[in-house]
């Protein structure tokens, strides 16, 4: 290329480095059209030619803060020292997911070998035989259906009624079949 042609490509299409990334590729800033000067080009030169084709594929990845830049989300180009800081942020966020990771991992044949407690399994069967009880009760008398008579201490809750304590005893949830209504009428002025 001459050296006039260079000179004339600059004056007509100048291009600016704004910043590079911690890989060595470089970011350009174009100029706006004459239609809209606002609105700014922006491209990215990848540091070797075949550095292109891992970014593409897949296998790298441009830091977040120059995507968001190139896609105009971004008003001001990162700098270098704001990218060090989100890599030494990534990196925290891995060391710690890899202490919580190997914790849970000591936990877990723990958790597996340690025998059941005999007073949470006699509080479970309570509260099943109890459940059980209840639903034969409300079945067996239709005016037991309120809940105002049984005391708030011994009342079972909703969600123990449902809670198997072997597999063979699971129960059905009550149908949900509409019930007969009728609106009532509202007398207004007497």
């Amino acid at each position: 290329m001459s050296f006039i042609r260079r000179i004339w490509q600059k004056l007509v299409k100048p291009s600016y480095l704004v910043g590079r990334d911690i890989a060595g590729n470089k970011f350009y800033e174009y100029p706006g059209e004459i239609q809209d000067p606002r609105k700014t080009k922006r491209i990215v030169k990848y540091r070797e030619g075949h550095d292109m084709q891992d970014f593409i594929s897949g296998h790298k990845r441009l830091a977040v803060q120059w995507t968001s830049w190139l896609t105009h989300t971004r008003m001001n180009p990162p700098t270098l020292e704001e990218l060090h800081a989100d890599l030494e942020r990534q990196r925290r966020v891995l060391m710690r997911a890899a202490l919580i990771e190997a914790r849970d991992r000591e936990q877990r044949p723990a958790m597996r070998i340690s025998p059941p407690q005999p007073g949470v399994e006699r509080e479970m069967n309570s509260l099943s035989a109890q459940g059980q009880q209840h639903s034969s009760a409300q079945a067996s008398s239709p005016e037991l259906h309120s809940k105002s008579h049984v005391p708030k201490a011994t009342r079972p809750r909703e969600t123990t009624q449902y809670l198997p304590v072997h597999p063979s005893e699971y129960r059905a949830p009550p149908a949900d079949e509409p019930q007969p209504w009728s609106p009532r009428t509202i007398r207004r002025g007497g």
